[in-house]
């Protein structure tokens, strides 16, 4: 039952992840998430690595079961949403770019 739990979640929210993301997907690796990074090093020269440790410990889990409501309402899904990913790569083509985006990721985060 869990796996179909899984599956419904999985179908309405995969669409909407960008096609560079690898966690915890469907079909995806971190072999392929690495071949990824390394394509993108050709033609973005700046990378920004989060690796936000305890996040999924401190988050608001009432916020966080707010988002996944936005996506799916099904209460049989929610009894078994697990959210732990927490590391990010961001790759910028200029170092302008990267310090915008790394302080639009803090202000995100504090809030």
């Amino acid at each position: 039952m869990v796996g179909q739990q899984h599956e419904n979640l999985e179908r309405i929210v995969e669409p909407l992840f960008h096609n560079s993301s690898f966690g915890y997907r469907p079909s995806r690796n971190c072999h392929q998430a690495v071949v990824q990074a390394c394509k993108n090093t050709f033609n973005h020269d700046f990378a920004i690595d989060l690796d936000i440790k305890g996040f999924f410990d401190t988050i608001d889990h009432e916020l966080l079961m707010k988002a996944v409501r936005f996506y799916c309402q099904d209460k049989w899904v929610l009894l078994y949403v697990e959210r732990y990913a927490d590391d990010v790569v961001v790759h910028c083509k200029t170092e302008k770019q990267a310090i915008f985006v790394l302080k639009k990721i803090g202000v995100r985060l504090r809030k």
